[in-house]
């Protein structure tokens, strides 16, 4: 039975696998190739890419709850900034870092502050602060302390940038890696260029970003299987694993440095000669026809 074109999508079709010639009887990517290529970019993501990624979204999360905390986090690195600024930026700061830490943290406040912050008393908030010395530690992993000895602060990741802004940065920069990297480099990341594969797409057009996007959302579904989406890698005819089939692409063996294409030398041809040209041979007169010169000795005569 032959469905028509508008049948599609409404009613069970025969459609095939499309596979390009080109890459029928192309050598796959053996599993340990894939593992070591994976491994590399992790390294990678994790040494370069996600500390910068994090630290933007977070610094992005923190100006969008509190603009003023970040300026007046900066003036605290600057000591070439006035007196008269530093105070200004701190009467800004103060509230909006008060009320994160009593939504965040409240344990850390007494209750008179508490009340300071339900009533928007910010002159008792600066009396608290005046007394207060603080210090923000960015790279500091574990719960914000609070030393009552010394009256002293120290605040980390958990009240500056909530729980869920360094999981949303951490997955968004691998996400971000492997679909930049996976487009830009045409099927190739870093760690699949050292391992010498390559992802291409089974119908043999050109990997676009959305494709990209796809195969590296598509590690999650691989993920949520408890790895057996990538252990598919080892039964699967062509090494598809779940994200693999998401997104219609096989990985294949690929040189790093693929060889130019030799063009024989073409030999000398010999040079070709010419033809003599030859003389044009006289005409020949024709027996009845008289030549020029016999015309003219005949009038000769006749005038004599």
């Amino acid at each position: 039975m032959i469905l028509k074109q508008t049948q599609r999508y409404t009613h069970v079709t025969d459609e095939h696998l499309p596979i390009a010639p080109e890459h029928q009887g192309r050598e796959l990517a053996a599993p340990w190739r894939r593992a070591a290529a994976v491994m590399t970019d992790l390294f990678l993501c994790v040494l370069f890419v996600l500390p910068i990624w994090i630290l933007g979204v977070c610094l992005t999360a923190l100006h969008l709850q509190a603009p003023s905390i970040l300026p007046y986090m900066m003036t605290m690195f600057d000591y070439d900034t006035p007196e008269e600024k530093k105070e200004e930026l701190a009467a800004a700061a103060i509230p909006e870092l008060g009320m994160l830490i009593s939504r965040r943290r409240p344990d850390l406040l007494p209750p008179e502050i508490h009340e300071a912050i339900r009533q928007g008393d910010d002159e008792k908030l600066m009396d608290f602060i005046s007394t207060s010395s603080f210090r923000f530690d960015l790279g500091e992993r574990g719960a914000s302390t609070f030393d009552l000895s010394e009256n002293r602060y120290e605040f980390r990741n958990d009240i500056l940038f909530g729980r869920f802004a360094a999981a949303f940065g951490s997955l968004s920069g691998f996400l971000l890696y492997f679909t930049l990297m996976t487009w830009w480099l045409r099927g190739r990341t870093p760690g699949k260029w050292l391992a010498g594969i390559r992802t291409v797409r089974l119908d043999g057009k050109r990997l676009s970003l959305w494709d990209a996007f796809g195969r590296a959302g598509g590690y999650s579904a691989s993920l949520s299987t408890f790895g057996l989406g990538f252990l598919e890698v080892l039964w699967h005819p062509n090494r598809q694993t779940i994200h693999d089939r998401i997104s219609g692409t096989v990985v294949v063996r690929w040189p790093r440095l693929t060889p130019k294409a030799k063009t024989p030398e073409l030999a000398e041809s010999p040079k070709e000669t010419l033809p003599k040209q030859q003389d044009p041979e006289p005409e020949k007169e024709s027996p009845g026809k008289e030549s020029p010169e016999q015309r003219e000795n005949a009038e000769e005569e006749k005038r004599q």
